[in-house]
């Protein structure tokens, strides 16, 4: 088994078929270690109240649901071996300075872009932020999420979603 870490950097909607993208990383290299960071563009208010007060902790917790949550610790134990780390991060602004500053100071080895994917955003401020990652210097992929109409109607985002496919 290689050593070496990679860095990748994810979008996702904190859905749990989102993770399917990480089974089919990991599926396709076999032999790497990845840090997974799974990034969510998210739209701050101009009110200053709310500025004041911001806490990325708190926007999380009304992003992630338990079922993500499980989801993703099962992932972490099916595929211990390659699984280092996952960490979120919530992009906000899709200002190209912006998002070129970031990806510079993380050191991504690689962005994973989610084709075929019908994004479902748990708050109206959020929004994909996979165009503002495509016009990078950081090796891009893109993954096909397609999933059957069958798939779809059955999926309502919990943890047993991790085994639809």
């Amino acid at each position: 088994m290689n050593n070496q870490v990679l860095k990748i950097l994810l979008p996702t909607d904190f859905s749990v078929l989102s993770l399917h993208a990480i089974k089919q990383i990991i599926n396709n290299n076999p032999t790497k270690v990845f840090e997974f960071t799974l990034a969510h563009g998210y739209h701050l208010s101009d009110s200053l109240t709310t500025l004041l007060f911001h806490s990325k902790h708190k926007i999380l917790q009304k992003l992630i649901s338990e079922d993500f949550n499980n989801a993703t610790e099962f992932l972490k134990s099916k595929y211990e071996k390659q699984f280092k780390s996952i960490s979120y991060e919530l992009l906000t602004s899709r200002n190209k300075s912006y998002i070129q500053n970031y990806l510079k100071n993380r050191n991504f080895d690689h962005i994973y872009l989610l084709n075929g994917f019908d994004w479902k955003f748990n708050l109206n401020i959020s929004y994909d932020i996979s165009e503002a990652l495509t016009n990078s210097h950081i090796p891009t992929s893109i993954i096909d999420l397609q999933f059957t109409e069958e798939h779809q109607l059955y999926a309502n985002n919990n943890v047993v979603d991790i085994f639809l496919i």
